[in-house]
């Protein structure tokens, strides 16, 4: 599962991991029960999340939980939500038979006595579809995280200013060209035409900023483009870049 964070409220976030395969899954047109998992940590920390030392015992928990009730019900994990003191876990199957008995068996024994757990009828995902599924402005933070990290593995210095391609899709040309000079006068520098004419937004355009790759920098960033896409509907896909010490080897 992969995660991001988003603000729940003026003091607690919410980390959310989601199966992101699971929208392809060809055995999910059966399981339209929605069942989960409520654990009560025994301690949260100022966002609302488990502390480092529970966390990684939660993490186990759900995984011993996951494969009960993969094996008592068929169930598929789709998510876990970290928020206000809970450790949610999420689940679709065909019938919730056995689930709450599996799930009071693994979290008795894991010394686990506040626990909800329960089940409904989910016909069309709506629970995943709405509440677990990143929306753009997620997508693109598990984006810029996986981009950051890959450059981590390459021994990239991030704190180094290069030249940053940002890629941003329309649904009409006239879109495309508002967008573009609202992004030139934000300081973009025009690149080229980017058209991807199987997509329901293809008319593109790459567009890059000097900046460094530091993760905060590129969460900034990404909010500045969504801003400004936002008027004319556009889509953000993202940005590359080159490795710093390509930089200093050209200079």
């Amino acid at each position: 599962m992969e995660y991001y964070i988003t603000q729940e409220n003026e003091t607690t976030k919410l980390k959310t991991y989601v199966d992101l395969d699971y929208i392809d899954f060809e055995e999910k047109e059966m399981n339209r029960t929605l069942a989960w998992a409520f654990i009560k940590m025994h301690q949260s920390d100022e966002n609302g999340w488990c502390h480092e030392d529970e966390c990684l015992e939660l993490y186990s928990v759900s995984d011993t939980l996951i494969e009960k009730v993969q094996e008592t019900c068929h169930g598929h994990a789709v998510g876990i939500k970290i928020h206000d003191g809970w450790f949610e876990v999420y689940f679709y199957m065909d019938s919730a038979k056995g689930f709450e008995n599996s799930v009071k068996e693994v979290l008795r024994e894991a010394n686990y006595i506040s626990f909800e757990a329960a089940f409904t009828r989910d016909a069309k995902w709506d629970n995943y579809f709405h509440e677990l599924l990143p929306d753009a402005r997620a997508s693109i933070q598990m984006q810029n995280r996986e981009i950051v990290e890959a450059l981590l593995c390459e021994d990239d210095d991030l704190s180094i200013a290069r030249q940053v391609e940002h890629y941003c899709f329309f649904q009409t040309a006239s879109q495309e060209a508002r967008c573009t000079e609202r992004m030139l006068d934000a300081g973009f520098v025009y690149k080229d035409k980017v058209e991807d004419k199987t997509s329901e937004y293809p008319y593109g355009v790459a567009l890059t900023q000097k900046h460094d790759v530091l993760l905060e920098t590129a969460e900034s960033m990404s909010d500045t483009i969504l801003d400004l896409i936002k008027p004319d509907h556009g889509v953000y896909t993202g940005w590359s870049t080159t490795l710093a010490v390509d930089i200093v080897e050209e200079a």
